[in-house]
């Protein structure tokens, strides 16, 4: 998962590196938190309740993995990414909301 289109690059050399290694990719782009009916709509896909685990790409506040994980059963990986706009302080910004997420 990406949170906007700036994080679609970072998200795809994951989903490629996963894909060498044997893994089935399922992708869900620009499910922001800014535009929560996208996420809430990629979350009632049967492809997505039933992942093993989730990658969540995102750049600025970084919301997106906490927000994920607060909703599925399944580990979520978070990227911060230093794409994109605002003041994600070469994502510095993003990392920091991860770190401090209350989300396993």
């Amino acid at each position: 998962m990406c949170a906007g289109t700036a994080d679609v690059s970072v998200a795809e050399e994951a989903g490629v590196l996963a894909e060498l290694c044997g893994v089935e990719v399922e992708r869900a782009y620009d499910v922001g938190v800014a535009g929560i009916h996208r996420l809430f709509d990629a979350l009632g896909q049967e492809r997505v309740r039933r992942s093993q685990v989730v990658v969540c790409v995102a750049e600025m506040d970084g919301a997106l993995p906490t927000v994920v994980a607060g909703l599925l059963p399944c580990p979520v990986v978070a990227v911060p990414t230093s794409v994109g706009y605002g003041v994600g302080k070469d994502g510095l910004a993003p990392l920091l909301t991860m770190l401090n997420a209350c989300a396993p």
